[in-house]
C-alpha cells in the first residue's frame, strides 16, 4: 500500500501520491476506522485518477 497515516493528538493524515498529486484525509481517529478511512482514500483516488486523466488530456 503506497499510503501513508500519521498520527497526531488523536488525528489521523493519510497521504497518497498518483504521479504528481498527492491525495489525504484528515480524520479524527478515535472516531473513524483506519480500514474505512483507507476505503474513502480509495473512492478519492478512483475519483482523482478520473480527473487528472481527463485534465491531461486537455493540455
Amino acid at each position: 500500500e503506497k499510503a501513508k497515516v500519521s498520527v497526531v493528538c488523536g488525528h489521523s493524515l493519510i497521504l497518497e501520491e498518483i504521479n504528481d498529486l498527492i491525495i489525504g484525509l484528515l480524520y479524527d481517529s478515535e472516531t473513524l476506522p483506519e480500514g474505512m478511512a483507507r476505503l474513502l482514500l480509495k473512492q478519492l483516488r478512483r475519483a482523482a485518477e478520473e480527473l487528472y486523466g481527463d485534465i491531461a488530456e486537455g493540455e
